[in-house]
């Protein structure tokens, strides 16, 4: 037989089996769409889907995609999440069916909902409609529920706008209202509504037992389900046994379940019958303890938990829930302790570890917490809460892969938890995928609507997109939720500020302080600490917008003696510093402080901000620290540019990129300024280079390298009273160049050390052709400094001590034409003089009573001058920060100092006594005695108002030809400040501040100068992005001069008024502004003596006799 003839049968039907399988595929696909319209991201329990490629309901998984005209439903004891491409995001409740009608990303869209209840999450700027068989829900980015029954539809909006119509009628639905439509009935309001109650349902309750003791052979099939996570079918078992089969720890495990799928009439039902089968039930009464938790019945929860625990003792459940009731009224010492309790009642408990490493993170015991739980992740079951808690563990120490890999294990745990929601969106933020993160923390908020954390976290993500109005409505909505949790407002408040609203932001920031100690999730009190700190730094900074720049410094002095080791704290005060005369020390001092303290981060170190004595209006276009601040460390590079051109030829830029990576940061920067001055030979020029890096090593080790270059080139800048008398022939040039390396590190949550070493080289020339004398000097040193911070509930603890080894080489060469031939030496002088300075000190801040903080410091100094001189010292320091009441607050200071040779004119040790500068830009060797006396008072909430004296007693060193110390001389110094500010409206501000300054000095060409200055300010700010001011500065001055040549003292005086404006426009989205600034609007012309010549280099003075255009430009990139 032929083989062929024999197979022929079988190709026919092979043929046959191939040609309908390619009809059916060719079929498939002509029914499915080209793009899907919805993708589910969280399912539990049953959910199908019924599409138009098939007759019949088919369940889904996570991650499927859907298409227009396909039904999705949920069974009983089921929910999902799904995403829409429109940027929307549903929660659909148990027995709840939708229809994808039409959704489109850009056009408008439409779905059904036949029943059931559905939470939506919609930022569509088209049209939304959501149609019902009762009403229709027409939207335009906003966040609403609709409910569905047999007899009516309900409508409840939590922001924006809803237009709920059928043929009856239509009405329009705002923020918090509730609307009901049923057949032949035009939809209304109903009254009296709790808007949030419409999604109580979806609310998340913790676990707080693993339900490991149970061995009943009835509910094996159900414990099965629920160690793999299988919550509804668990449920599905549970529901099919007769009722004759519960005991009370039964009906306790039907409840938990209840819970787990937002079932809580049910899970209050079974409690109730465990209860009273056993009256002392310690699980049941704390699964009603975690309920009131869950729905902010503190005083009953914590009255819940405490029967719990006297129930049982020796089981996890009750330690467990007390822990929650403990830590909702902010007692986090008893949470840890309960937890500590439960851990040892039950240590094969994954539940009580994966909670003992959350107490670990809110008191920043980071390694701790890790510990805790890679512990929690080992024992049986596998759990969501421990896979979470782990990934936080790994998110706080930057190991950014680990976190999102225990993130998405907990995820497929558990997919209605919202936390690892949280915690992916913020490890997907971080490694600088914003867009993916902030939809990862959308979904959190659908899994949780009513958790205002997720909240803030929602408009941070919203803010860092720069999505305004978007951010605002979810601080709102956090702040609603939680009216004592601070964490919204302060976010709102920076929001505020960066959008030209800082009277708004300080009503917020104030709120927020106010709130502070309310303030329960993830912090613990040593925590609490530094976030007054950080409040009361960026309230400083909307202080200094509002051109409150006396109370601005009020709150960072503050907020430094609070806590010494806060960073921002230190950088603010080094921003604020900028506008005050003689204190260019303490400003590039706290600047290195805060660079020394601070985590890896995104801020540009600014080149003109390391610098000393640079013209400040060529400096007025720079962003300080938290104008252009991001929310959200990420990986991500930055571009800061700003610019002035002005009057005098004046022109200004600097362009600052930044970068962060993981564990790395970075910043590299460039400063240009030159002006011709007001006059000839006023002429100034600076080049500033600037790069910086900076490594965590480890979570607790941070090293930072820096390298800055100096060139600069100036005449003669001082004011002399009358603008005639300068020297046209002087000239000064300088080159600089420092290599500093640096870093901290954290011996626990409450200790740090920090160490700096700088390397300085400098060369400075100063030429005066008259006389034909050229002097110059070469300064060779270094400066190493370690530090260590102690932080405690009620005090903290500043230690330390430094070296500074300066070789300074002079020569000066002078032109006597003969006379150097016969002898050289007349003509040239040539000194090397080594400086050795060794110091250490100790500071302590202590807050008791609450409202009270003592400054005790000592200090103590050994400088010498080789082969000349040497002073060796203690230095006592006392300070007293005293809030009486809401009103007033004291404070007052006296110490002593010994002006040191710094290297680079910074120092880490701290700068200020209760707000009293102690390092100020004297000669090197100068002694100096303070006392300083401060009163500020908050006359209203938006009315405040100080007074200051200070007197200083100060030993100067005269030096003779070759730079020996040969004399002192006495000076005495006594400031008189007065303040005065108020906020009428939520857009205008007003100032007015009074300084008086006499400077009484034993000799020199000034013996006694008196300045009166009064400054009236008013600025208003548009929500719209435009600012302006209106300054007027009245002066009036009285000097004693002492003639050079004849040795006659001469009175010199003046008063003049001068008046100055701005006019400004910050950029959308936050890119930067554009101002024009004028000085001396008027053109005055005036005689003023400014203190500045008696500073250790000379700057631009205070007050220019001539007008002054600037016109400013910064973009943030």
């Amino acid at each position: 037989m032929n083989f062929l003839h024999i197979l022929n049968p079988f190709f026919r039907q092979g043929a046959l089996f191939f040609f309908l399988f390619l009809c059916f595929s060719v079929g498939a696909k002509a029914e499915q769409c080209t793009e899907a319209v919805a993708t589910v991201v969280s399912i539990q329990g049953v959910v199908e889907v019924h599409s138009k490629a098939s007759s019949e309901w088919k369940k889904i998984m996570v991650q499927e995609t859907f298409c227009i005209g396909d039904r999705v439903r949920t069974h009983a004891n089921s929910r999902a999440a799904l995403q829409l491409n429109n940027n929307s995001i549903l929660r659909l409740n148990e027995l709840s069916t939708v229809t994808f009608t039409d959704l489109s990303p850009q056009g408008e869209s439409r779905l059904d909902l036949k029943k059931g209840i559905v939470h939506f999450i919609s930022r569509l700027k088209k049209r939304f409609e959501v149609v019902t068989p009762f009403v229709n829900a027409a939207v335009d980015g906003t966040e609403f529920v609709v409910a569905v029954n047999a007899e009516q539809a309900r409508i409840t909006v939590f922001e924006g706008q809803v237009r709920a119509a059928n043929e009856q009628g239509e009405i329009k639905l705002r923020s918090g209202e509730t609307a009901l439509a049923r057949a032949g009935e035009a939809p209304h309001l109903q009254a009296r509504v709790q808007p949030w109650d419409a999604v109580s349902w979806a609310l998340y309750y913790p676990a707080v037992s693993d339900f490991t003791s149970l061995t009943d052979a009835h509910l094996a099939p159900s414990l099965e389900h629920y160690r793999q996570g299988d919550f509804s079918s668990a449920l599905a078992v549970l529901e099919s046994l007769a009722d004759d089969l519960f005991d009370s720890k039964s009906y306790v495990y039907r409840a938990a379940l209840y819970l787990t799928v937002g079932q809580i009439a049910a899970a209050d039902a079974d409690l109730e019958q465990a209860l009273k089968q056993e009256a002392n039930n310690g699980d049941a009464l704390a699964l009603k303890a975690v309920i009131a938790v869950t729905q902010n019945h503190t005083d009953l929860a914590l009255e819940l938990a405490s029967q719990a625990v006297e129930a049982s003792p020796d089981t996890v459940a009750p330690w467990l829930a007390q822990s929650y009731a403990q830590q909702a009224v902010f007692d986090l010492e008893p949470a840890r302790l309960s937890v500590e309790q439960a851990v040892e009642s039950t240590p094969a408990s994954g539940l009580a570890w994966a909670r003992l490493a959350e107490l670990h993170l809110m008191f920043g015991e980071l390694d701790r917490a890790l510990e805790a739980a890679r512990r929690a992740t080992e024992l049986p079951p596998d759990l969501a809460r421990s896979q979470s808690v782990l990934g936080f563990a790994h998110l706080t120490r930057i190991d950014i892969s680990a976190a999102k890999q225990a993130f998405n294990q907990a995820i497929q745990l558990d997919q209605a938890d919202p936390q690892p929601r949280l915690g992916l969106g913020l490890a997907l933020i971080r490694s600088g995928e914003l867009v993916a993160g902030r939809r990862q923390i959308e979904i959190a908020a659908s899994l949780a609507p009513t958790n205002p954390l997720i909240r803030s976290y929602l408009g941070k993500a919203y803010y860092e997109e720069k999505r305004s109005p978007l951010d605002a409505t979810q601080f709102s909505l956090a702040k609603e939720l939680d009216p004592n949790d601070p964490t919204p407002y302060f976010y709102s408040a920076i929001m505020q500020q960066t959008n030209n609203r800082p009277v708004a932001a300080l009503a917020d920031l104030q709120q927020s302080i106010a709130l502070n100690d309310q303030r329960a999730v993830y912090r613990s009190r040593l925590l609490l600490d530094q976030d007054r700190a950080t409040r009361g730094v960026s309230l400083s900074r909307v202080y200094s917008d509002l051109g409150m720049e006396q109370l601005a410094l009020v709150e960072g002095w503050k907020s430094v003696a609070i806590d010494p080791s806060n960073y921002s704290a230190h950088r603010f005060l080094a921003d604020s510093y900028s506008t005050r005369p003689r204190h260019e020390i303490a400003r590039v001092s706290e600047l290195l402080q805060a660079q020394l303290l601070q985590p890896v981060n995104i801020n540009p170190v600014q080149p003109r901000l390391s610098a000393t004595y640079l013209d400040p209006r060529t400096s007025l276009a720079n962003a300080t620290l938290n104008e252009y601040t991001p929310l959200f460390e990420r990986n991500q590079v930055k571009l800061l540019s700003s610019g002035v051109v002005g009057s005098n030829d004046t022109l200004g830029g600097e362009l600052t990129a930044s970068g962060i990576y993981n564990r790395a940061s970075f910043s590299l920067g460039r400063f240009y300024s030159k002006t011709d001055g007001f006059r000839d030979n006023n002429d100034d020029k600076n080049i500033l280079y600037n790069a910086f890096a900076q490594f965590a090593v480890t979570p607790r080790l941070n090293l930072q390298v820096e390298y800055r270059r100096r060139d600069t080139q100036r005449g003669d800048l001082a004011l002399r009273f009358e603008p005639e008398r300068f020297d046209p022939f002087v000239r000064t040039d300088i080159e600089q160049k420092d290599i500093r390396v640096g870093g901290h590190f954290v011996l626990s949550p409450r200790s740090r050390i920090v160490a700096n070493v700088t390397d300085v080289e400098r060369d400075e020339r100063f030429q005066q052709p008259i006389g034909l004398i050229e002097s110059d000097s070469n300064r060779q040193g270094y400066q190493a400094e370690l530090q260590y911070l102690f932080q405690s509930q009620h005090y903290n603890i500043v230690m330390g001590l430094g070296r500074y080894d300066l070789d300074v080489q002079n020569r000066i060469t002078a032109d006597l034409g003969d006379l150097c031939l016969f002898d050289p030496q007349l003509c040239v002088i040539t000194t090397n003089i080594t400086q050795l300075h060794d110091n250490a000190y100790a500071y302590i801040n202590i807050t008791r009573p609450a409202k009270v903080i003592w400054t005790v410091g000592l200090g103590y100094d050994d400088y010498e001058i080789v082969d000349q001189d040497r002073q060796n010292r203690f230095n006592p320091k006392l300070g007293v920060q005293w809030q009486f009441n809401d009103t007033v607050r004291l404070r007052a200071a006296g110490f002593k100092t010994l002006k040191r040779a710094l290297v680079a004119n910074q120092t880490i040790e701290p700068t200020q006594i209760a707000g009293f500068n102690q390092f100020f830009d004297d000669d090197t060797a100068t002694t100096s005695t303070r006392y300083g006396l401060g009163l500020d008072f908050s006359l209203a909430r938006n009315i405040n108002a100080g007074l200051e004296y200070t007197r200083s007693d100060l030993k100067e060193p005269d030096l003779d030809t070759n730079f020996k110390i040969f004399r002192y001389r006495d000076r005495n110094e006594h400031v008189r400040r007065a303040y005065l500010y108020w906020t009428p409206t939520k857009n205008i501000a007003l100032g007015g501040e009074y300084q008086y300054e006499n400077f009484d000095r034993s000799d020199g060409s000034v013996r006694l100068s008196e300045t009166h200055i009064v400054r009236l300010s008013l600025r208003y700010f548009s929500p719209q992005g435009f600012f302006c001011e209106l300054g007027v500065n009245d002066v009036r001055q009285n000097v004693d001069r002492k003639d050079e040549l004849s040795s006659l003292v001469f009175n010199e005086s003046d008063a003049f008024r001068l008046i100055n404006t701005t006019l400004g426009y910050s950029l959308p989205k936050r890119r930067g502004s554009i101002s024009i600034l004028l000085r001396n609007l008027l053109d005055k012309d005036f005689n003023y003596y400014d203190i500045n010549p008696w500073v250790t280099e000379l700057v631009q003075p205070r007050f220019i006799p001539e007008r002054i255009f600037l016109a400013q430009l910064t973009l943030h990139l």
